[in-house]
C-alpha cells in the first residue's frame, strides 16, 4: 500500500506545494488479512510514511475515502470509528438523506470517479469544472452525470475542464452554459490533480 503514499509524494513534489484530491475507493476491504484503513492511520497523522526502512513526507491533501461501510457492525468498529472520527467531514452515507453541502460534494466525488473512468489518462480537473460538479442541482442522478462526463471531449495533455463541455450541453434539465456563465465564470484557470 506504500505505493499509493509514493504517488501521492511523487505528485506533491511535481505540483510544487499545490493540494491535491486524492482519492480511494474500498477504504473498508481487507488486504492480506489487514484493514486497509489502518494503513493510513500514521500516515494521515504525522504527514511521513516509511518504505524499505526510509521515512518520508507528505504534505497536507484533501483525502476522500470511500467504502462499503461494512466495518460499522463488526469486532473492528471501534478502531474504524476512530479512523472515521479523525475525519474532517466524518462518515456519510451516498444516496441517503444527506445534509445538502455533503450532497454537493458527493457529486464531486462522482464526477472525478466518472471522468477517471470515462478518460482514463486524465491527470488534471480544472478546479471550474469540480465546481460545476458542486453546484449541479441534488436531483441531479448518477446516470444523468455519467452522460454529461461522456460528453467531454477533446482532452489534451491529460487535462479536463470546463473548454471541455460541447455547446448546449445538460445535466439532467440543467443547461451546463446557465450554470458556467452564472457560477464560475470569474474564476480563475485553476488545475487540480487526481491521484488513484
Amino acid at each position: 500500500m506504500t505505493d499509493v503514499f509514493d504517488e501521492v509524494a511523487s505528485a506533491q513534489a511535481r505540483r510544487g506545494g499545490r493540494t491535491l484530491l486524492v482519492a480511494i475507493d474500498a477504504i473498508d476491504a481487507s488486504v492480506a488479512g489487514d484493514a486497509l484503513y489502518e494503513t493510513f492511520l500514521a500516515p494521515l497523522e504525522s504527514g511521513r510514511y516509511a518504505r524499505t526502512g526510509r521515512v518520508f513526507g507528505l504534505d497536507p491533501c484533501v483525502w476522500l475515502f470511500s467504502g462499503t461501510g461494512h466495518l460499522s457492525a463488526s469486532s473492528d468498529a471501534t478502531r474504524w470509528r476512530g479512523f472515521v472520527a479523525s475525519m474532517t467531514l466524518g462518515e456519510f452515507q451516498l444516496g441517503a438523506a444527506v445534509d445538502p453541502a455533503d450532497r454537493s460534494l458527493e457529486n464531486v466525488y462522482l464526477g472525478v470517479h466518472l471522468i477517471r473512468r470515462a478518460h482514463t489518462e486524465v491527470c488534471h480537473v480544472e478546479r471550474r469544472l469540480l465546481e460545476l460538479f458542486r453546484h449541479l442541482p441534488l436531483d441531479v442522478s448518477t446516470r444523468e452525470l455519467a452522460g454529461f462526463v461522456a460528453l467531454l471531449d477533446d482532452v489534451q495533455d491529460a487535462r479536463i475542464g470546463i473548454a471541455n463541455i460541447p455547446r448546449d450541453a445538460t445535466v439532467g434539465k440543467v443547461a451546463v452554459d446557465d450554470l458556467v456563465s452564472g457560477l464560475i465564470s470569474s474564476m480563475d484557470d485553476e488545475w487540480v490533480e487526481i491521484v488513484a
